[in-house]
Parts: C-alpha cells; structure tokens; sequence
C-alpha cells in the first residue's frame, strides 16, 4: 500500500508552467524552468510526503518546541521542499552581493541537509518561476520572484 497516493506529485503544481502566458515572464525564464523542471521530475529519487509551503511564516516556536503549520502535502524530493525556503527577503533583492547571498545560503542549507546544492539551486529557481506563474494567476506582481530567478537562471 502506497500512503502517498493521495497526494498530488510535484508534477501537478509545476504544470502551472506549462501554462502561463510567455509574455508576462520572460521567454529565457520561462523555457529555462520548463526544461529544468522536466529533468528534475524524470530523475527525481526518494520521493517521499512533503509539507509543500515550508517557509519561515509556516515555522514557529511553541516555548521549546518548534511547530510546522499549513501542510499542502505534496509528493516528491526533499530538494522540492528546501527549495521553498525563504533564502531572501524581499527587502534584500536590492543588496548588491544578492547573487552571492542567495547561493551561500543555497549552498549552506544544502551542506547542512545532506542534500546536492545543484539540485536545491534547481528547484530554488523552478520555484521562482512557480511563484511567478502563481502570483499572475492571482493577478498580483510576480517581479521579486522574476528578479531572484534572474540571478539563478542556468541558460540566461
């Protein structure tokens, strides 16, 4: 028995990407999250239950014990899970070693979790275009997720 399999995979969000309107990300963005997106699914390994929206609002301390709150449950990697971390405020896109910022912190998290930092690094710049994709969708600005996904792109 699978107790996964009422769970929606990966797969089912990212396909938001396969559909959003080209001219609202830019194109190089966009086929760059495609195509990244479809090799870490095809070679994704260890799928397990995720929480899906594990961020910093969704982290919290109960006296001594630290409290995890609005699972999406989600199924696949453990480097889709990581990648939702808040690696950078808003408030820091405009700092000028923000490229670096972002990948140390990648990087860190990574070392400390055992995991490969390229495919974190990956999925952090999937991600970004998801939330840019979703925050089209809701008619809100998608530009701070644009600007971060700019400093990952693989191919711009």
């Amino acid at each position: 028995d699978n107790p996964t399999k009422d769970f929606p995979h990966v797969r089912e969000w990212l396909a938001a990407l396969d559909h959003v309107s080209k001219d609202k990300i830019p194109v190089q963005l966009l086929e760059s999250a495609i195509y990244l997106k479809n090799e870490l699914i095809n070679t994704s390994t260890n799928e397990i239950l995720l929480h899906g929206d594990l961020h910093l609002d969704n982290i919290l301390q109960d006296k001594v014990e630290w409290i995890v709150i609005d699972p999406k449950g989600i199924v696949g990697e453990i480097e889709f899970e990581i990648a939702a971390f808040d690696f950078i405020h808003r408030s820091e896109i405009k700092h000028k070693d923000v490229k670096k910022i972002l990948e140390d912190r990648i990087a860190l998290i990574a070392e400390k979790s055992g995991l490969n930092s390229q495919r974190v690094k990956d999925w952090v710049f999937v991600r970004l275009i998801l939330s840019a994709a979703w925050s089209i969708e809701d008619n809100s600005d998608p530009d701070w997720a644009i600007n971060l996904a700019k400093l990952l792109c693989p191919n711009c």
